[in-house]
């Protein structure tokens, strides 16, 4: 029953939705089903849902944006995922390597 809750505030737009452990999951979530190395600002993206506003989604997107980064941290240190860069400008990138043959030899 409080898991039919806190998915009926998400998708209200209630104060949960914005919650770290809401984005941890989804974030989890996203690098399972995603092939390949994920950037945050793609992260933040998918996982920000549908924001109209240009200056909402733009703040908005940095503030998800660092919470992934936190989080990705976090994961890193448990050997879950794996962080790289990605193109010139060095945007960081996770990808999910527990339970993976490259897993097993760290």
């Amino acid at each position: 029953a409080h898991l039919a809750q806190q998915q009926a505030l998400e998708e209200a737009g209630g104060k949960t939705s914005h919650s770290l452990w809401l984005y941890t999951r989804k974030f989890v979530r996203l690098l399972l089903t995603k092939p390949g190395p994920i950037s945050l600002a793609e992260a933040a993206h998918d996982l920000m849902g549908n924001v109209q506003e240009a200056a909402k989604r733009g703040q908005t997107q940095v503030t998800v944006e660092r919470r992934l980064y936190d989080v990705g941290s976090i994961l890193c240190s448990a050997n879950l995922i794996k962080k790289t860069y990605l193109g010139r400008r060095r945007q960081p990138a996770f990808s999910w390597v527990w339970g993976s043959p490259e897993a097993e030899a760290m």
